[in-house]
């Protein structure tokens, strides 16, 4: 340490000034090519860096960021922490999950206790659906007669999580469950992907197909189902091939609904403490912003809104959308416009990664939808 260490006065906390030497020699791990690292002291918040030993003499003097629970520019890595937190919490849990999964979505078992049956949640009810009772049977099903590691609930939702976490292609998931019905003769394995899909339907885990108009003008849905033909401009809605005995429409709109996601956040014990977590953990310190609760905009909406900040559950929502091209440069021609909302109800840590984000709309087209993608959000406004 260098000689500035000489002027700090002894009404420092011995207790605090270890923490602060202790830190400064981990940090020193983690600096950059000038030699330099962020600095977690209140005044600086890790947005300026300086040298472990003058980072060290700011903990000291200004305090160290109390929000800085997870070292992300330290070395520690926030998503292990996350799963490890996670892992820790489902140590208890039977079946991987799977039980507590089923339990919280359709409130059945002990966690249900206090329900009232007139709620709103009563959708998520078995009876609402009558495939959720195959859940619940292919839950305790096993895979194959003598297996007792896999149900076959249990084993789907295992390969369907390999099939995103390794980006295998849907091609490639029909010839592995296709081999796998081959081999194993006495198994009710889905044999193909789009088996698998609409087998966790029930779960919610699908989307709704909607035509439109290949000028932008107007969605085929609700008042406009059962048109031929644009409402607008007369365009007609499905491609003109008079060879195909299938009619194809010249667009199709896939919405995702939100609906039955933030339900399904809200009945998991794992997310509602999340999803309540702006309205608790507010900063104290005014003139500092660290979350959009923070900012001018959400305490402006606040005080028009009194009746809707008064519940923490209410839900707030960050929309973007961009093109990209699916194809890559295999083609130019072509541009896919998704539509991503973003919870702002959940901490920063949890909200900003994609697995946290929702896929609302996936807008197809050559062409940006420019204005006229106000047409495509019906579906989400409503």
């Amino acid at each position: 340490m260098d000689k500035s260490w000489t002027k700090i006065t002894n009404k420092i906390n011995p207790k605090f000034m270890k923490g602060a030497i202790a830190f400064a020699e981990m940090a020193k791990g983690y600096v950059d090519s000038e030699g330099r690292t962020h600095c977690p002291c209140k005044s600086f918040l890790n947005v300026r860096k300086h040298a472990p030993d003058v980072v060290c003499n700011h903990i000291i003097h200004h305090g160290f960021q109390q929000s800085y629970k997870i070292c992300t520019f330290h070395g520690e890595s926030r998503q292990q922490n996350e799963i490890n937190n996670e892992h820790d919490e489902s140590d208890n849990e039977s079946d991987d999950g799977v039980d507590a999964l089923l339990g919280d979505a359709f409130h059945v078992g002990a966690e249900t206790e206090g329900v009232d049956d007139n709620d709103e949640a009563e959708s998520y009810n078995r009876s609402s659906n009558p495939n959720v009772d195959k859940l619940f049977a292919h839950r305790e099903k096993p895979l194959f007669p003598g297996c007792d590691t896999f149900s076959l609930l249990r084993f789907i939702l295992r390969l369907m999580h390999v099939k995103v976490t390794c980006k295998m292609t849907n091609v490639s998931m029909d010839m592995i469950l296709k081999l796998l019905s081959e081999a194993f003769k006495n198994t009710i394995i889905p044999k193909s992907h789009y088996e698998a899909k609409k087998y966790l339907r029930t779960l919610g885990l699908g989307y709704e197909s909607i035509h439109a108009c290949k000028n932008d003008c107007a969605l085929f849905w609700k008042e406009n189902l059962e048109l031929q033909s644009c409402p607008v401009c007369g365009a007609s809605r499905w491609v003109d091939h008079k060879m195909r005995q299938k009619k194809i429409p010249t667009k199709v709109l896939r919405y995702f609904s939100i609906t039955s996601r933030l339900k399904r956040l809200y009945a998991s014990r794992y997310t509602t403490k999340d999803m309540q977590w702006h309205a608790h953990n507010m900063s104290k310190e005014d003139g500092v912003l660290r979350y959009p609760a923070d900012g001018k905009a959400w305490k402006h909406f606040d005080t028009i809104y009194p009746d809707f900040a008064k519940e923490p559950r209410n839900v707030r929502l960050g929309l973007a959308s961009d093109g990209f091209n699916p194809f890559g440069t295999m083609s130019t021609s072509y541009s896919m416009w998704p539509v991503v909302l973003t919870l702002y109800n959940m901490p920063p840590w949890k909200s900003m990664i994609d697995a946290s984000f929702m896929m609302a709309l996936l807008i197809p087209g050559k062409d940006s939808p420019g204005k006229d993608i106000d047409v495509y959000l019906r579906p989400l406004v409503d």
